[in-house]
């Protein structure tokens, strides 16, 4: 944790914002954005449309909580409420492709609720939050289109965690593909899948890391940093190369040596 914080300080003296967007964030933020905005090193916005689940984040929340549920329109809808709290969302669960298992009563339908989607965009063309640098969203087969409705934003964005099923379980949801192509369309890369359950040895959700392509550019040092938070440990090719026979060895640039090994911003001569 110390480390993170040497690189988020670095980051500062560097005179950049650190901002970290929670949308679905019932049960609190992840620690180590916690701990970078408790001592003022980072921004964080959560959101999360269920009244009952908002209140339940503790008020000492080092961050700011918006009771906006996200979409990529601006328009009324219905917020699903289930048996498992964390399994409601904005669209209906059928849970269609989990009738086969145990873990299907958790999406019945316990009661509705009206709420009103808004873009992210939207939000930061008004004054109401900065500008993201780092995204998590976790909203229950509605990730795409709250990505989508960062689409003004996204130019900016470093790198974007988000939940995503494989089948479907709430009714029209964009499933692991559709948000692939689209953040692939954005500019960024696929860097990790952590797999969700499990349910009954079946594969049917998961979270997908994307970041932009790790260069000597200006997303690198947040990119870096966000690695540290998140605990990706990407191996390089000139690492996994190391023990190769030379035969199979390729000559690296010198940017590919940098990339891992030079210091967040290094002086330029």
């Amino acid at each position: 944790m110390e480390l993170l914080k040497q690189m988020a300080r670095e980051i500062r003296a560097h005179g950049e914002n650190i901002v970290f967007v929670d949308v679905g964030a019932a049960g609190g933020f992840p620690r180590q954005w916690t701990e970078l905005a408790q001592e003022g090193m980072a921004q964080i916005y959560g959101f999360e449309p269920d009244v009952e689940a908002l209140a339940k984040i503790p008020k000492d929340s080092p961050g700011t909580l918006l009771p906006y549920a996200l979409g990529d329109r601006e328009e009324d809808r219905t917020l699903y409420l289930t048996r498992m709290p964390a399994c409601s969302s904005v669209l209906e669960p059928t849970a269609k492709g989990v009738q086969h298992l145990p873990v299907r009563k958790v999406f019945d339908t316990i009661r509705t609720v009206p709420c009103s989607l808004i873009r992210m965009d939207t939000l930061v063309a008004r004054g109401e939050m900065a500008q993201p640098d780092f995204i998590k969203t976790d909203v229950q087969g509605f990730d795409y289109e709250v990505l989508k409705g960062a689409e003004g934003v996204m130019e900016n964005v470093a790198a974007v965690s988000a939940e995503t099923q494989f089948v479907e379980i709430y009714k029209g949801q964009k499933l692991f593909g559709d948000i692939r192509e689209m953040m692939y369309e954005l500019g960024f890369i696929l860097r990790h899948i952590h797999i969700r359950g499990p349910f009954d040895g079946e594969v049917l959700e998961a979270d997908v890391f994307f970041s932009r392509p790790l260069k000597m550019n200006r997303f690198r040092p947040k990119i870096l940093l966000w690695e540290r938070a998140t605990k990706i440990k990407t191996q390089t090719f000139l690492e996994r190369s190391a023990n190769w026979p030379a035969d199979y060895r390729v000559a690296l640039s010198e940017e590919d040596r940098l990339v891992r090994s030079a210091p967040l911003y290094p002086v330029k001569e």
